[in-house]
């Protein structure tokens, strides 16, 4: 949105040679001792000159087009972002936001999305610990990321009941996906009872988890 006004302005002053304010955004595309906002757009790969030609349902088509590639790039080079990469491919607002349920549950859905949580793999990552070393505490074997503890722990397997048969009523193929395909489905799910099911799941894992591991691991 803001670059779009921006480029409305721009094209306004285009038009006004004789203007203080056209010698000032003159200015600005040319000056490379600062940050401004002709250098901003630079990095979606746009040409202010040549968008301000344009109409304006072309230019939003561009912006959005060329932010949508910055946005994706961004994702899939963070280390921190493996896990929501492997479902997040379109900007567009999540379901579960916009479903009326359990606070604590929504809430609960939108930090394991973010990663705003207490698995090894993002407490490792503050622990200065290699990846292959955030072992979750029940499996030694296994890396404690978000996929193994919703689709494969054993210790969360009780809690898990009733996600899972949430999810074989509204999918007949549900057991025959891979783990990691089961791990999209429930995050790119927008089934209704299927959405409540896993707020509560991570909610009351994440609880019971951090229980255990205070009591045994502390």
């Amino acid at each position: 949105m803001v670059i779009k006004r921006y480029i409305s302005y721009t094209k306004s002053l285009k038009n006004r040679k004789f203007a203080l304010c056209y010698d000032s955004i003159i200015y600005e595309a040319g000056n490379t001792d600062s940050p401004n906002f002709c250098k901003y757009i630079e990095n979606f790969n746009l040409d202010i000159t040549d968008l301000v030609q344009k109409s304006k349902p072309n230019i939003d088509k561009i912006c959005n087009e060329n932010y949508d590639r910055s946005w994706k790039r961004q994702i899939s080079q963070s280390n921190k972002a493996s896990s929501f990469n492997k479902y997040k491919t379109s900007i567009c607002l999540e379901k579960h936001l916009t479903l009326t349920f359990n606070l604590k549950h929504k809430i609960a859905i939108s930090r394991f999305r973010l990663s705003n949580h207490n698995l090894m793999i993002e407490k490792g990552r503050h622990l200065k610990l290699h990846k292959d070393e955030r072992k979750c505490y029940f499996c030694k074997g296994e890396i404690e990321n978000e996929e193994h503890f919703m689709i494969k722990c054993p210790y969360y397997s009780p809690l898990r009941l009733v996600l899972e048969k949430k999810c074989i009523e509204h999918c007949c193929r549900y057991t025959d996906l891979n783990e990691e395909q089961k791990f999209i489905f429930l995050m790119t799910n927008e089934n209704e009872s299927i959405i409540k099911a896993l707020g509560k799941f991570i909610s009351d894992s994440l609880i019971a988890r951090d229980r255990i591991i205070t009591y045994f691991f502390s």
